[in-house]
């Protein structure tokens, strides 16, 4: 899968809900609540915009989708990839890992190998 193609997913797929988007019950948080369209003012940029927590939102703008993912390709995404890039978002809310985990998981356009990481869906 390249790119373009995990693009297409994440708009088709995902859908604002009031129900996690993790299916393992273990958050009840994860929670999209606007999909691009969505301008995510402090990225300047179009993305989702994601509940982590009763009062608690991040935004993940495409561009840090495609960074995430364009970096995945050869071992799989974890915390270690989203923190090379993202540190300041990492030390802020790490939640950020498993929100963009559940997002590619959901799109259908990775699968989790654990607990802690995913791969791209070949």
């Amino acid at each position: 899968m390249n790119w373009a193609q995990a693009e297409i997913l994440l708009k088709e797929k995902i859908v604002v809900t009031n129900k996690s988007l993790d299916s393992s019950g273990k958050s009840k948080y994860k929670i999209v609540k606007h999909i691009p369209d969505f301008y995510c003012s402090n990225y300047n940029e179009v993305g989702f915009q994601i509940q982590v927590g009763a009062n608690a939102f991040i935004n993940v703008p495409m561009s840090m989708l495609q960074k995430v993912f364009k970096a995945s390709l050869q071992n799989g995404y974890e915390k270690a990839i989203f923190n090379t890039y993202y540190p300041k978002e990492y030390n802020n809310k790490p939640c950020y890992v498993h929100a963009i985990g559940l997002l590619f998981q959901q799109a259908g356009v990775m699968l989790p190998v654990s607990s802690r990481k995913y791969k791209i869906v070949k």
